[in-house]
């Protein structure tokens, strides 16, 4: 302690020394420093400030930078492929057969009840066969007009109807008094009587019968036919 105090003197005395010329504020502090002591001349050691451990700076905390966020890229989006559409083949309707219409054959007979015609020439009898197959034609009559053919006519294109062509000059010739105008349907003669030596029927009228059978039991229709010059 003693040490202490002595140097405390000496530091104080130079002071006194160095700055004699000190305002009175000097000696102020010089008698604080005495009371300090104690009065007894014994220094009270002055305390030492312990620095006061500086404060950091807060160091500034660097701001994140945001990431800036990645636009996303726009995905195309596939077109879409068309679905096939099936293709549906159309099935054929068949064409439904016509049922052809029952024709009515009509009643057998001629188609008119008289005929006229030259003498010499070709006269055409159109007859209906109706419901028959053959019907029999007989042309003329021995005993009234020395002139008789006998035919059986049949139906072979199936319109019912057949046209019997008379010849009235096939006398002395090779041709028939009888003919069938339709090469299908067919005249057949089965009887002649006729004058002797005659070329051709001559200016008359001649009797047309119809018969279901050739033995003429069943007569069907009759008519006539007039020759003329």
């Amino acid at each position: 302690m003693e040490l202490e105090r002595r140097r405390l003197l000496a530091v104080v005395a130079a002071g006194a020394v160095a700055g004699c010329g000190t305002s009175g504020s000097d000696a102020t502090e010089t008698d604080d420093s005495e009371r300090a002591s104690g009065g007894d001349g014994t220094a009270t050691p002055t305390s030492t400030a312990t620095p006061s451990a500086a404060t950091p700076t807060p160091t500034a905390t660097p701001s994140e930078t945001p990431t800036p966020s990645s636009t996303p890229t726009a995905t195309d989006t596939p077109t879409r492929s068309p679905t096939p559409t099936e293709t549906t083949t159309p099935t054929s309707t068949p064409t439904p057969t016509a049922t052809p219409t029952p024709v009515d054959p009509g009643e057998p007979g001629f188609s008119a009840s008289a005929y006229d015609g030259t003498s010499g020439d070709e006269v055409e009898i159109p007859v209906s066969t109706g419901e028959f197959d053959t019907l029999h034609l007989v042309v003329g009559d021995e005993e009234e007009v020395n002139f008789e053919v006998a035919a059986s006519i049949l139906d072979g294109t199936g319109d019912f109807a057949v046209t019997v062509v008379v010849d009235t000059d096939a006398g002395g010739s090779d041709s028939a008094w009888l003919t069938s105008a339709a090469d299908g349907d067919t005249v057949s003669i089965t009887a002649t009587a006729a004058g002797e030596n005659l070329e051709e029927m001559g200016i008359a009228s001649y009797p047309l019968e119809l018969y279901e059978s050739p033995d003429r039991s069943t007569r069907v229709d009759s008519a006539t036919l007039s020759l003329t010059p």
